[in-house]
């Protein structure tokens, strides 16, 4: 995520903005990681928390592959199709998102299946993502709409 914001927001991999990004989203594994100790209390006797996590974030592959091309994509544009691409090209990258979406989706569906909630995997799997997913929110904009806070009152 870090070489992701880096990219991004320059065009190119700067040391500060891949730390800075690193350490941004940062708050994302740890909504992860709560939610899935969450739903995670019934799994498979014999596999620990450690590696139930170890195996969740395994299903983020496909994630990981589109960051990858976005950077790709991302590194081949002149600076002003980056900041004002078409909206057909801006639509494209974000219908994009639907395949590792869905391929995630998938995967997670069965590891919970599988092992870490073999009775309600579908039910453990939408209260994850609702966990994590408020949570990260509710952090993102929350830091966000608190600096925009801050600098009205100021």
């Amino acid at each position: 995520m870090g070489c992701f914001v880096s990219a991004e927001a320059s065009g190119r991999f700067s040391v500060r903005l891949i730390v800075d990004g690193a350490i941004s989203f940062a708050f994302l594994p740890f909504f992860e990681i709560a939610s899935l100790g969450i739903v995670a209390r019934g799994r498979e006797r014999g596999m620990t928390f450690v590696d139930a996590v170890d195996r969740f974030f395994g299903t983020d592959t496909s994630w990981l592959l589109w960051v990858v091309a976005m950077i790709a994509i991302r590194a081949v544009e002149s600076p002003q199709l980056a900041t004002a691409p078409p909206q057909p090209l801006f639509w494209a990258l974000a219908g994009s998102m639907l395949v590792p979406m869905a391929l995630t989706a998938r995967a997670d569906l069965q590891l919970f299946r599988s092992t870490i909630a073999p009775s309600r995997p579908v039910r453990a799997l939408i209260l994850q993502r609702s966990i994590a997913w408020t949570g990260a929110l509710v952090y993102f904009f929350g830091t966000a709409g608190w600096a925009y806070l801050v600098g009205y009152l100021s």
